[in-house]
């Protein structure tokens, strides 16, 4: 037997060498079932990758949904075209459990439970808690409901502000949470700081003057299908994408010009979002996620810096700093990822169709994302330790707001608010650029320390340049601007001219009604609020009244603007868009 021991051993070892070569296919042999089993199930796979270089990144990121990166490992989730699409590039990959089911998850037994703020609620406590908010205290209060998800769950905001039914000249601000289903620590949070908002508010000095001098938005929950995927009475098993599969911080018009990077139409969740956000002036924002512990500032899209990354800059360490010095033992490292718990977007890893890019380039605000957990869905338990490190950041992060250059722009002649265009020369650039708003001709403009030169600027008027505009952080400087018309004897003739859309918001018509002393030619372009035309006339006015009706039942959901432009004529105005 012995003599045959060579030959065996020549035999066994290209079998041995077969197995071997066999088992990376074998291994994603099994993983692709994993896959399969969770995409027939979820609608979404969840898996990391092992990347050679960072610019691998770029490549994935138009493909799949990066949730995180760790050194050369990423971690991503990919509904069925987008994981189809990962296949092609032939990687080595690992399916990972679903965050939201390896854990049991405490919820709710009542509202008066939640209010112990360690635990989940219900879909129906979330909806009798934002409602309760309003009912128990009206006069500083405001449930507004914005919208639907695509299963018909109520998109929800409150307004807190001291007189709450009015629009008052005060600076806007909001806090959105969970756009991604299963990362529903920011909802709390949130839910925790409006409760504290309001109770607190008349007693402690801090935050009186917050609700006193500002408008307060907060929507706690903006993608209730994620959340409550496996039904309205746990949030475990919930998904990061939205009853359509679709992730909706994928799913925004990008830097680059492209309005679907994601391939898919615009989300019901994210439409009401944009319409909602176009008509307000938000001078700051911040959406809340999981999954890091880190505040992530714009660029996303883009290696290059924002205008405004020295302010990103400081109010994002301030923002860290303040959490480091009040974390509870128990929560031991907390926020220090990348730089101590702060980076640029895109030196993290690249994203395109995010919200942040897409608030601060086309609707010319400031926003941040605030990565609030490690754990997608953290213990219940340690809910009010979250708290605990980040409810003072959170007050000081809206203060924010209230800093920077602001004032008045209006009309020489008339006394009539305008809607213009303030630049920060040679600084502003990307649409880095703020605008008056059309009610009142308010406007409001963070920038980091320093002494700047100002430009106002508007159609029909002559433009307004100002030297040497001091500005200190942690301090408000108010500048009120009166700009001159180009052509006086039309302003005079056109005193009692006037221009006015009805209704509005509106649905399949407008009616232009635009009164004027004098005939005129004029041309209407009707614009997004990315810029893009989607409708222009000629038409010529006569003498006294004149009603123009115009079919925008063909035109997305949104906030448009109407240019009015003519010889001596410019004028703009806004109109919701509805469904």
């Amino acid at each position: 037997m012995f003599f045959h021991f060579r030959k065996i051993t020549v035999c066994i070892i290209p079998f041995i060498l077969l197995i071997l070569l066999s088992f990376p296919v074998f291994s994603q042999d099994r993983e692709m079932g994993k896959a399969t089993s969770q995409l027939t199930e979820r609608g979404e796979v969840y898996f990391r990758i092992t990347i050679h270089e960072k610019s691998d990144l770029n490549l994935l990121t138009r493909m799949i949904s990066i949730a995180d990166v760790r050194n050369d490992t990423v971690y991503a989730y990919a509904g069925q075209s987008g994981f189809n699409d990962f296949l092609q590039l032939r990687l080595n990959y690992q399916v990972l459990p679903p965050p939201s089911l390896m854990k049991h998850v405490k919820m709710s037994k009542t509202c008066k439970d939640l209010k112990n703020w360690d635990s989940y609620p219900t879909y129906e406590q979330y909806v009798s808690m934002m409602q309760s908010f309003a009912g128990s205290y009206p006069q500083i209060c405001q449930l507004v409901k914005i919208g639907e998800s695509v299963q018909h769950r109520d998109l929800l905001f409150v307004k807190i502000s001291d007189n709450v039914n009015q629009d008052e000249q005060e600076p806007e601000f909001l806090y959105t949470s969970t756009m991604h289903g299963n990362e529903p620590t920011g909802t709390i949070l949130t839910l925790h700081l409006i409760d504290y908002l309001l109770s607190n508010y008349g007693t402690d000095p801090e935050v009186t003057s917050l609700v006193d001098n500002i408008q307060i938005w907060i929507n706690p929950l903006s993608n209730p299908d994620g959340l409550y995927a496996a039904g309205n009475s746990t949030v475990e098993g919930s998904t990061r994408f939205n009853a359509n599969n679709v992730d909706l911080n994928r799913n925004f018009p990008d830097l680059l010009g492209d309005l679907h990077p994601d391939g898919f139409d615009w989300q019901p969740e994210n439409l009401a979002m944009m319409s909602f956000m176009s008509a307000h002036h938000f001078v700051l924002a911040a959406n809340l996620h999981t999954g890091s512990e880190v505040l992530n500032y714009p660029w996303d899209t883009w290696p290059q810096f924002h205008p405004d990354n020295d302010w990103y800059y400081y109010i994002c360490r301030q923002f860290a700093d303040t959490v480091h010095h009040y974390t509870p033992a128990s929560l031991a490292g907390y926020m220090t990822f990348l730089n101590n718990g702060i980076t640029d977007g895109y030196a993290w890893y690249q994203l395109i169709g995010g919200r942040q890019d897409y608030t601060n380039y086309y609707l010319h605000g400031r926003e941040v994302t605030i990565e609030l957990s490690n754990d997608y869905i953290p213990a219940p338990e340690s809910l009010p330790d979250y708290w605990e490190a980040d409810y003072r950041s959170m007050l000081n992060y809206i203060k924010q707001c209230t800093f920077g250059i602001r004032g008045i722009v209006s009309d020489s002649v008339t006394g009539a608010p305008i809607i213009a265009k303030i630049d920060i020369l040679n600084h502003d650039s990307v649409h880095s650029e703020v605008y008056s708003h059309n009610n009142d001709g308010s406007y409001y403009r963070p920038v980091y320390t320093g002494n700047d030169q100002m430009k106002f600027s508007a159609p029909g008027y002559i433009s307004k340049f100002i030297d040497n505009v001091q500005v200190i952080n942690e301090n408000i400087t108010n500048l009120d601007v009166q700009l001159v018309p180009e052509n006086y004897s039309f302003e005079e003739l056109s005193g009692q001219s006037g221009f006015s859309l009805w209704p509005d918001p509106a649905s399949g018509y407008t009616v232009m009604q635009v009164k004027l002393t004098v005939p005129a030619d004029v041309k209407i372009e009707i614009s997004s609020m990315i810029g893009q035309t989607v409708i222009t006339r000629d038409v010529h006015l006569n003498c006294g009244e004149n009603k123009i009706l115009i079919d925008i039942s063909g035109i997305t959901p949104g906030m448009y603007l109407y240019h009015f432009s003519g010889e001596n004529i410019h004028q703009t105005l806004k109109l919701i868009k509805l469904k």
